[in-house]
């Protein structure tokens, strides 16, 4: 009996910084996690190899496969995937990727966390049997169904919860904070129109814009130092898919975050706070103000396990255990006791840390 094995591909986090901050929180919260009750026995025996660049970091020891291949569904590197796949004898399949680079679907069991897309919205989205979606809030899950015919069944829900650092380094210094900070996805008319009201309504003020699309400010440091010259985070992403981890760390500091009236989660799970930017731009608050709305939408997003630093982990191994059951449950009779004895034909062992393509 061949032993079950989990792939997950996580090279959206470096080659699309922004909207892989999903994936790569993802697997670090899996791996850290490995010392918890509710940590799985398939990723403890080292069942799961990743699917990653060469450059990327994480957390923790794991199985890996580099490879120079892109997400990028091009009929190149989507035949490559269909062959590591294979030679791999991977049982199932888990990537993170952008709505607009799914591709073609692999014949195995294939989960996919959807992520905003990097141009727009793809006219139509793979349905089959084997591939269930993973998306931020009820909201995106309605999407789905509703535009994209993809049953209900086949969706999970995943709440979004902040990284992990931020329960082990002290909040920013805001002492001398000024900044306005802008997060946008794409430069709209509306964007720029915002700022323009900023500049005449705080003269005195910096404003920063920031486009998704080229933020290298990513890492803890960097985006933690960002927050330090911020004194109010706009957080202008309206595309569906997204996972606002940024935003979240900024609430946990108790950072005023304005933010778009159609982003799926924030609205979901916020309501209709003061703190939309429709609002803002038409009762103008003061800092006081909106300091006093931020606390109340931390702790709402408390209430929704938005600060836990293992609940991605934990919804993820229960979407694991439902739509991988092939996972779980079964002796490992063929377990092997080394990297070296999972067969690949001629080509080195897909977990070794040093196996590339």
């Amino acid at each position: 009996m061949q032993t079950p094995r989990l792939c997950v591909d996580v090279r959206v986090a470096q080659e699309h910084r922004f909207i892989g901050l999903m994936a790569q929180e993802g697997i670090d919260q899996l791996v850290a996690g490995q010392g918890e009750d509710r940590h799985d026995r398939w990723l403890s025996r080292q069942r799961m190899v990743l699917l990653s660049h060469t450059e990327q970091i994480f957390s923790g020891q794991i199985k890996r496969h580099d490879t120079t291949h892109s997400v990028n569904p091009t009929l190149w590197n989507r035949f490559w995937e269909y062959y590591f796949l294979h030679e791999a004898k991977i049982t199932a399949f888990h990537r993170f990727r952008p709505a607009d680079c799914l591709g073609t679907v692999p014949s195995l069991s294939t989960l996919t966390t959807l992520l905003p897309p990097l141009k727009q919205l793809p006219k139509t989205m793979p349905t089959n049997s084997n591939l269930p979606y993973v998306v931020a809030s009820q909201r995106d899950k309605r999407f789905l169904v509703s535009k994209y015919t993809v049953d209900s069944e086949q969706i999970a829900v995943i709440q979004p919860s902040a990284r992990r650092y931020i329960h082990f380094k002290e909040a920013p210094c805001r002492e001398n904070a000024t900044q306005f900070t802008v997060l946008a996805d794409r430069p709209s008319a509306n964007v720029h129109t915002l700022i323009d009201i900023l500049k005449e309504r705080n003269p005195k003020a910096s404003i920063k814009l920031i486009k998704t699309h080229s933020l290298k400010e990513t890492s803890p440091e960097q985006w933690h130092e960002v927050l330090s010259k911020t004194a109010v985070l706009f957080y202008l992403i309206d595309q569906p898919f997204d996972w606002p981890l940024l935003a979240l760390e900024a609430f946990y500091w108790n950072i005023p975050v304005v933010y778009s009236a159609t982003h799926h989660y924030l609205i979901e799970t916020l309501g209709d706070n003061p703190l939309l930017v429709t609002k803002y731009l038409v009762e103008s608050p003061p800092i006081d103000a909106l300091d006093v709305h931020t606390r109340c939408a931390k702790r709402d997003l408390e209430n929704h396990g938005a600060f836990e630093p293992y609940g991605m982990a934990h919804q993820y191994q229960d979407a694991f255990r439902r739509y991988f059951p092939e996972l779980v449950g079964r002796p490992a009779t063929d377990e092997p006791s080394s990297c070296s004895e999972m067969n690949m034909g001629s080509n080195p062992c897909p977990g070794n840390a040093q196996n590339k393509d």
